[in-house]
């Protein structure tokens, strides 16, 4: 029996869960050119670093790596530059808050050996980091699923 009960407080037992934060939402027409990339990619500190397990389907369409831009072009994120051969690719994402001015940098290195991406994550907003990261590596999740 719950202390609730007891008291004949009539509470619900189990707490209410928190309120899940709003989806962030991106800006699908975000532009920046490569020098104020550049110059924000050199200000501003990383508020994300890790490391993020790719499905073997996603490293194999990346074959063609304009393929992932296309993709995740279509998730309002932007590529300004890319490189690299197998088994190393390297990406740099932009992004856009919807309705805001906030800017969200990646650096994504891609091991099609190891099926492993490395990112890095640089934002004006440091407070949305944590959920464009999550956004960021949905879309990736998704890539080859198709």
């Amino acid at each position: 029996m719950a202390i609730d009960d007891l008291l004949g407080l009539g509470l619900p037992v189990a707490p209410n869960p928190a309120p899940s934060p709003p989806l962030l939402k991106l800006n699908a027409r975000a532009v920046l050119d490569p020098s104020t990339f550049q110059q924000k990619w050199r200000q501003l500190p990383i508020s994300v670093s890790q490391e993020y397990s790719m499905n073997p389907q996603g490293v194999a369409a990346l074959t063609t790596p304009q393929s992932l831009l296309q993709h995740m072009q279509g998730n309002s994120i932007q590529c300004i530059a890319s490189g690299g051969q197998a088994p190393n690719f390297k990406f740099f994402f932009f992004a856009q808050k919807a309705e805001s001015s906030s800017i969200f940098l990646v650096e994504c290195v891609i091991n099609s050996a190891s099926c492993k991406a490395q990112l890095k994550i640089k934002a004006d907003d440091q407070s949305t980091s944590q959920a464009f990261s999550a956004l960021f590596q949905s879309a990736l999740s998704t890539f080859g699923m198709t």
